[in-house]
């Protein structure tokens, strides 16, 4: 070789090129190589190769290039020298730091957050994207923050505080990077009160109450509600309740509701009980008219006259009602 093989016809030989950074494009698999360029005083142009430890080249005029088909996974260095358009090349750069190139994961598509109102988490479901060069998890973030879960779709949220309101993200993440979903409609976790025991019903006039046992509260401000079957006659309150409006002769059997604002539990169902209406004749009979005339009675009044007399004849008349109503013994 002559001393002019290495020499540009219109000059010298370019000087090296002074390497810069290498940086991973995780979205794409590619690397971009810095350099400063060269100093040339000959004639024409210059443009640069990069090599990649691996043997992959890319050539480019000017800082940064890009390094395509390079193997995810595997890491690599990256060189770079000048060559002028009429071949001359200068030597090769150092080595640049390593870089072990591959593809992130493209965001998930968010889907729907539903609350579990027997635990106060929240199910959230997605949609995975691409997974880059693979090895990907998925993980969920709360707005605002506390919640936190992992793994394939749906998702369970946990560590949120009843009553507040949450969005949720999900977010895919591999070795190379990550990308995050759109947020999820909003929920607002909590607990359902557990069912009550079911107590006794007993019968009234038209009516009826029932007992319970209340169960836990979930998350608080509790209503129970007592229900007939049949008709849907409804009694609240502590227990017991009491339903009115009931038909007598009719059977009914009660199931007990706790309610809250994250949702409600129903008891199993009582035992039958029949109202019925109380007897007409015992409550105005017995108190009045045995202490006076019992051994008169039967032979002094009619059946019909027993609604009316105990009112008004026994308090005047005891002693004297013989004598004066004569009639009556005829």
């Amino acid at each position: 070789m002559t001393a002019n093989q290495s020499l540009d016809s219109g000059g010298k030989k370019p000087t090296t090129p002074t390497i810069g950074t290498a940086t991973g494009d995780f979205s794409t698999g590619d690397v971009s190589v810095t350099f400063t360029a060269s100093t040339y005083l000959g004639k024409g142009t210059v443009t640069y190769t990069v090599l990649a430890s691996t043997g992959v080249t890319a050539t480019g005029s000017s800082s940064p290039i890009s390094v395509k088909g390079l193997t995810a996974g595997t890491a690599a260095t990256f060189q770079v020298k000048a060559v002028t358009d009429s071949g001359v090349s200068s030597d090769y750069s150092s080595a640049s730091n390593s870089v072990t190139p591959g593809v992130k994961p493209s965001a998930p598509t968010i889907g729907t957050a539903t609350r579990n109102v027997d635990t106060g988490n929240v199910s959230l479901t997605y949609t995975a994207g691409s997974v880059g060069s693979g090895g990907v998890t998925y993980s969920v973030t709360s707005s605002p923050a506390g919640g936190s879960g992992s793994g394939a779709s749906p998702i369970t949220v946990t560590g949120l505080t009843a009553g507040t309101s949450y969005t949720f993200t999900v977010t895919a993440t591999n070795a190379y990077g990550s990308a995050t979903s759109a947020a999820s409609n909003a929920q607002t976790p909590g607990i359902r009160p557990s069912a009550p025991t079911i107590g006794t019903a007993s019968a009234g006039d038209a009516s009826a109450t029932v007992t319970y046992t209340a169960g836990s509260a979930g998350s608080g401000g509790v209503t129970y509600t007592a229900t007939s079957s049949p008709g849907g006659l409804t009694g609240t309150g502590g227990s017991p309740i009491s339903i009115t409006g009931l038909t007598n002769g009719t059977a009914y059997t009660f199931t007990v509701t706790a309610s809250n604002a994250y949702g409600s539990n129903t008891s199993a169902a009582s035992n039958s009980v029949t109202p019925v209406a109380p007897p007409y004749f015992p409550p105005f009979f017995p108190p009045f008219f045995p202490p006076f005339f019992p051994p008169f009675f039967p032979p002094y009044f009619p059946p019909w006259f027993p609604p009316w007399f105990p009112p008004f004849f026994p308090p005047f008349f005891p002693p004297f009602f013989p004598p004066f109503f004569p009639p009556l013994f005829k």
